[in-house]
């Protein structure tokens, strides 16, 4: 199996901060007998995002996304894929509790922005995060 790291973040093309997260993927998809065989990167845009996408998919079997799926604006990447795979973005309600469970335990006022998070593509799988508030989640679809 050939896996792509997509990593999504103006902020890296920018040098503003260091890919961490694809590094630690490679190291999980090799312990796991996946072979990486690209890593890229691309800024908080949605039409470079969606192109990406479809360079991915034409030349891996999996696409490991990370970044932009915080509450701000830029955070377009729940947006982009749903928007790739003709899918509706839906409020997954256990995610909007566990984001509110993550403001009581700092005791604090959730902000309503957060509320993004919670939204998921169609057929989308919430994942936990036990340090932060955006779950990740895992979209499996045949062949695009």
């Amino acid at each position: 199996m050939i896996a792509e790291i997509l990593c999504i973040g103006s902020e890296l093309l920018l040098g503003e901060i260091i890919n961490t997260n694809a590094a630690y993927i490679s190291g999980r998809l090799l312990s796991q007998g996946i072979d990486a065989y690209y890593q890229t990167s691309v800024g908080d845009n949605k039409r470079r995002i969606k192109d990406a996408l479809d360079i991915a998919f034409k030349r891996s079997d999996m696409v490991i996304i990370t970044g932009g799926l915080g509450p701000t604006d830029d955070d377009i990447t729940s947006e982009a894929i749903a928007e790739y795979f003709n899918k509706e973005l839906i409020i997954d309600k256990e995610s909007v509790y566990r984001i509110e469970n993550y403001f009581r335990r700092l005791k604090r006022v959730m902000p309503e922005s957060n509320i993004k998070q919670a939204k998921l593509p169609q057929g989308a799988r919430a994942m936990l995060n036990p340090v932060g508030t955006a779950p990740g989640f895992i979209l499996e679809l045949e062949n695009k």
